[in-house]
């Protein structure tokens, strides 16, 4: 029932283009072909076949109307008119919507080595399936062998692409130039010459062709977003942060986000100096996505670096929840709770479990400071020690060190750790401070 009525439905589609086209008897033939009345249909089209139907004469079946017997019809229609066009577009268009792709492009290497008009067409046709299917280097053959005996800018954009996509970057960039500065208003063209340029460190070049994609439609893949997220890069590439802060604000105005731009975002805050906003953009992308570890984790480092420990540390005991075999995560809340003299004993225990899975420099370094917190100090003077030796060049393993002779009342010692290393740390005002007050700028 399903069928029949589905035929039904295709035959009365097609039979009132008919009424509406009456010029064009192709129309009215596929419709009695649809409803079965092939052996009416049959000598009409093969009469008009001979006779020439018209080429913009073009088949739309709808996806829920396409079935085997669609597919026969069309097949027949080439058998009897393997000189027209319009069946083999549409028996085409018919099979890659049923993901036949194989028998799809097969049909459109026929008609291009069948028919004497439409050739090239049927050649960007095979093109698009190939670079659909990732076959980039038979998509590019298939263009080359085209372009040599037929200019066409819509083959060489493909072409350009085809070998962007083959990673081929020396070659694709002329040719997408050619084709976008050709089609000038081609958001894709300016998009892929963009990228092209952008692999072959040609920054500047790369930011001018990206900016020319055209605001259209917005969503998730759209030329216009795409180039944003290039841009962003590009600019914050060659030192223009405040344009990539704003290609990523905008990005996120128009809806499209993910929270690895929320980590973009705070990053390049901090590199301008703007520790607020950094916070700012963490916090919102927390807020939009609650089960994103790494943006709390993003969000708990910072805080710690800017010396907000209960933030630091509400935001990284959730993290320690989630990943609650992250030795690093682990490491960090230890050392927040030594920084801020709580769980101390917990802390000692989060750290062990760190040091035990993977014996870093950084990790012995923690367990040291949580057991000067605790007053253990010959247990902080091995771990640090160790972790000294591991990383000399060290700063904050050095000020740990050295705070810990301070606390045994070894003096002589701590000055000699800070005096050893003060070239190394002349920037660090607090160390400096510990040895001579007076010689911190006020």
């Amino acid at each position: 029932m399903f069928i029949r009525a589905t035929k039904l439905c295709v035959g009365t589609r097609v039979a009132r283009c008919a009424a509406l086209y009456a010029h064009l008897r192709f129309w009215l033939l596929l419709g009695m072909l649809a409803l079965g009345a092939w052996g009416c249909a049959a000598p009409h089209i093969k009469q008009d076949a001979t006779k020439g139907a018209p080429h913009d004469a073009v088949v739309r079946l709808h996806s829920a109307e396409i079935n085997a017997e669609a597919t026969r019809t069309l097949q027949t229609l080439i058998d009897l008119a393997p000189d027209k066009p319009v069946a083999y577009f549409e028996l085409g268009r018919v099979l890659e919507e049923r993901h036949e792709f194989t028998r799809a492009l097969d049909l459109y290497r026929t008609a291009a080595q069948t028919l004497e008009h439409n050739v090239q067409e049927f050649e960007y046709l095979q093109a698009e399936l190939l670079l659909e299917q990732h076959e980039y280097a038979a998509a590019a053959d298939v263009l080359s062998s085209s372009l040599a005996r037929e200019e066409s800018i819509p083959l060489r954009l493909l072409y350009g692409y085809a070998l962007l996509q083959r990673e081929q970057y020396a070659g694709a960039v002329p040719e997408l130039r050619a084709a976008a500065e050709a089609l000038e208003f081609n958001s894709l063209a300016w998009l892929w010459l963009g990228k092209a340029l952008a692999h072959q460190r040609q920054w500047y070049d790369a930011i001018a062709a990206l900016q020319q994609v055209d605001n259209g439609q917005v969503d998730n893949g759209d030329p216009y977003t795409d180039a944003l997220l290039h841009l962003a890069g590009l600019y914050h590439m060659v030192g223009y942060n405040r344009d990539a802060i704003g290609a990523l604000d905008e990005l996120l105005d128009l809806g499209v986000s993910d929270p690895l731009m929320y980590q973009h975002l705070s990053y390049l805050h901090i590199l301008e100096e703007d520790n607020p906003a950094a916070v700012t953009a963490l916090e919102h992308g927390v807020e939009k996505y609650p089960d994103s570890v790494e943006l709390k984790n993003r969000l708990g480092l910072l805080y710690a670096m800017l010396g907000e420990y209960a933030a630091a540390i509400k935001h990284m005991e959730q993290v320690a929840l989630q990943r609650p075999d992250d030795i690093e995560v682990l490491n960090n809340l230890a050392y927040l709770y030594a920084q801020t003299e709580q769980n101390l004993e917990h802390a000692a225990t989060l750290a062990q479990t760190a040091l035990e899975q993977e014996p870093r420099a950084e990790f012995h370094d923690t367990l040291g400071w949580v057991y000067v917190k605790l007053e253990r100090y010959a247990e902080a003077l091995e771990h640090l020690r160790l972790a000294h030796d591991m990383q000399p060049q060290d700063a904050q393993i050095l000020e740990h060190l050295g705070d810990l002779y301070r606390a045994m009342g070894q003096r002589a010692e701590a000055e000699e750790v800070h005096i050893k290393y003060l070239e190394l740390l002349h920037n660090n005002k607090k160390l400096r401070s510990k040895l001579n007050p007076d010689s911190v700028e006020r």
